[in-house]
């Protein structure tokens, strides 16, 4: 498919992270359409009214729209557009600040959920400007004192359905070459008073699927990691990983290197269901590899679950569930709510019934209760709306540091973090990522300022993600009349059996845990247009 030089450069403005799946999204668009050749006005047209709505190729663009008005409406799912920088599902106007009443609060609190995380957006900067300010944060000592770092390995052997971090295919030369570039990368920053001013309290490996890398590389970019930047002794340093392609060298490898906690990627133990999301392993080979690593005792292992699959009924997300109670020993668990996102692998074969339907929100929310129940009985300890902890072991410090606006440092390509009041994303065109490095550059795709109150909402963020908010202490250290102002939404929303609000607590009972982003993302809203500050558009507030 042919594209004009204007098209290509406004795809290039796109953030770096989806920018792959809205080329595919328009070029499919395109095809349908009869365009051999994308314009500058094609693009605009197809990701202002259709991105996603294609189903049937000779539809009308009205029966299209109706199309997804209808899925959206009758089944309920949770479904939206994705866009990975901002997190969000729906515009803000779709939002609604007053929860629906005389209905089941956990079931039917609101019609949808609003984003994957919640955030105030931001201005963005201007791309000559970036470097510029980019190195005026560089000089700087930091004044945050959470302080993480997040290195985003960006390939993967297989594409799963449910993922929409896709970046690229493995091939065995992307280990060595990448960690090359990576280890340039920290060398690169190593000498900043931003770097050097304070240690770091977490360091993530995310992915895409980081245990692509071959156990050697995982080893010389850990070990190269901590000899040249500052870590506390306590730093936790987490690697994702696929049951697949985690063998015992890259095992012995990782804990050699230093890596003390494990996040496995086990989304469900039904093979069938596994197999059919894209995962290999089936679930004797899961089980297996966490015995393993469990019995190792290098590092605390803890999984990740979601819920609301195509194909979970109740009997298996309750297998889940027992299966982790009673056949593993694991550290801990994150259960998390499944998300759609239109025009996804899982979006299109659910569309095209290669899978069956996924959970609508009423059936997540009971989900959500059942784990939640089993969890507690079973003497897991909770330490957000999503992660749970069997032992002292699991303290989850990157999550709980990037709820509250820590600094995150990003390293490789297509990864994104925060300093001061700036997010920025890095390069997601892996050439051109390794182009900057060679170049001595950090390579920062886009940036935007945050709200002057960002921090307000960071505080808010992270004080949900533990169950409550105490709004006297953090109207003391922002000097903001915040009880005041959230009143008419904390009255309607403990009618409507949300929460519980007493003596300046806003407390989340179990209804107000499922929808706690929607929480989350209406006082963060509410609070804008209140001192007349339109919602903005922008990297989402990590």
């Amino acid at each position: 498919m042919e594209w004009s030089q204007e098209a290509l450069t406004k795809i290039e403005a796109i953030p770096p992270f989806v920018r792959n799946m809205v080329k595919e999204t328009v070029e499919s668009y395109a095809r349908d359409m009869g365009f051999s050749c994308i314009t500058s006005e094609l693009l605009t047209e197809a990701k202002e009214k259709f991105m996603g709505f294609g189903k049937h190729h000779g539809s009308s663009i009205a029966e299209k729209q109706n199309e997804i008005k209808r899925d959206l409406t009758e089944k309920n799912i949770n479904i939206g557009e994705l866009n990975r920088e901002t997190s969000v599902l729906s515009a803000p106007e779709m939002r609604r600040f007053l929860a629906n009443e005389g209905v089941d609060p956990l079931k039917f609190a609101f019609d949808r959920k609003f984003a994957v995380h919640a955030g105030a957006g931001g201005f963005p900067v201007e791309k000559d400007k970036i470097h510029e300010v980019w190195n005026c944060l560089a000089n700087e000592e930091d004044s945050f004192e959470k302080r993480v770092i997040y290195i985003h390995i960006p390939f993967c052997v297989t594409r799963c359905a449910f993922c929409g971090f896709y970046m690229y295919p493995f091939k065995k030369e992307d280990s060595k070459r990448y960690v090359d570039a990576l280890i340039d990368e920290i060398t690169l920053i190593s000498s900043y008073n931003l770097i050097k001013s304070k240690p770091f309290q977490g360091v993530y490996l995310g992915g895409g699927t980081p245990t692509t890398l071959f156990g050697d590389d995982i080893k010389r970019l850990i070990k190269h990691l901590k000899n040249m930047l500052p870590l506390t002794n306590d730093c936790e340093i987490t690697l994702e990983a696929r049951v697949y392609d985690f063998d015992d060298e890259k095992i012995y490898s990782s804990a050699e290197a230093g890596i003390n906690r494990y996040s496995i990627g086990v989304q469900t133990f039904d093979t069938k269901i596994r197999q059919n999301l894209g995962r290999k392993a089936e679930k004797e080979e899961v089980l297996l590899l966490l015995d393993k690593l469990v019995s190792l005792g290098h590092a605390p292992v803890i999984i990740d679950l979601i819920y609301g699959l195509p194909g979970q009924d109740f009997d298996v997300w309750n297998n889940d569930l027992h299966t982790i109670i009673d056949n593993t020993k694991i550290d801990g668990c994150d259960l998390y709510q499944l998300n759609i996102f239109k025009n996804g692998l899982l979006d299109r074969a659910i569309r095209d019934g290669r899978l069956p339907d996924a959970a609508d929100i009423p059936t997540q929310s009971e989900m959500f209760r059942i784990g939640r129940e089993n969890l507690y009985k079973n003497r897991f300890r909770r330490v957000s709306m999503c992660h749970w902890s069997r032992t002292q072991r699991e303290r989850n410090i990157y999550n709980y540091s990037i709820r509250y606006g820590a600094t995150c440092i990003p390293l490789g390509c297509g990864s994104g973090g925060k300093t001061g009041d700036y997010n920025f994303y890095q390069e997601g065109d892996l050439d051109k990522y390794y182009e900057k490095i060679q170049k001595k550059e950090k390579p920062i795709a886009s940036m935007t300022k945050l709200p002057d109150d960002n921090q307000i909402f960071r505080e808010i963020a992270g004080q949900i993600e533990e169950g409550s908010v105490n709004f006297e202490i953090i109207e003391k250290k922002f000097k903001k009349d915040l009880i005041n102002i959230y009143k008419p939404l904390l009255m309607q929303w403990e009618k409507t059996g949300l929460i519980n609000f007493n003596n300046g607590i806003m407390e989340l009972n179990i209804a107000g845990e499922f929808w706690n982003v929607n929480l989350t993302q209406l006082l963060i809203d509410y609070y804008m247009i209140h001192f007349n500050e339109k919602p903005l558009k922008g990297v989402m507030s990590l």
